[in-house]
């Protein structure tokens, strides 16, 4: 018989790789990972982006509102008929459309402002109301009564019939 001069052979073997059952646990880990972190990477995404749109809607709502609120009465109407969201709303925002009236009840003057655009789940449109006249005793608001001071929720108009 021929003497082995293979290290194992000798006892003085030592094992510095890894095994292929460790490799396949360890890809078996990193795919159970991936595939849960991926879609949350995708929904986190997905909510950033449509923060950042309810951002700018509420933001062009304001400016419009300050610009209207600022106008006389005459102005005001004539304005409203020609409202259309800003170049950068309409650059970024896919069938963004503005919409504004007044009305008048016994509490006063409300100018409400109305922004809808193309998104998931149709949804109701963004909506800002201020008033436009205040009591002239103090110089605020009428106080709502209860059935007006809770929030409403306006469904949109079906867009795709």
């Amino acid at each position: 018989m021929s003497a082995c001069m293979h290290p194992c052979r000798t006892g003085h073997c030592r094992r510095n790789g890894t095994t292929l059952t460790e490799v396949i646990v360890a890809a078996g880990m990193v795919i159970a990972i991936a595939s849960v972190m991926i879609p949350l990477i995708v929904s986190a995404s997905r909510l950033r982006t449509q923060s950042r749109y309810y951002q700018q809607v509420t933001d062009d709502l304001s400016n419009q509102m300050d610009r209207l609120v600022a106008l006389p009465t005459d102005q005001r109407e004539q304005a409203l008929e020609q409202l259309k969201p800003s170049a950068h709303v309409l650059e970024n925002l896919q069938a963004a459309t503005l919409t504004g009236e007044t009305s008048t009840d016994s509490n006063g003057t409300t100018l409400t402002l109305r922004m809808q655009w193309q998104r998931p789940g149709d949804p109701p449109p963004i909506q800002l109301t201020a008033w436009l006249d205040c009591n002239p005793e103090t110089g605020q608001p009428p106080k709502q009564s209860p059935e007006q001071s809770q929030p409403t929720r306006e469904t949109a108009p079906e867009a795709n019939q």
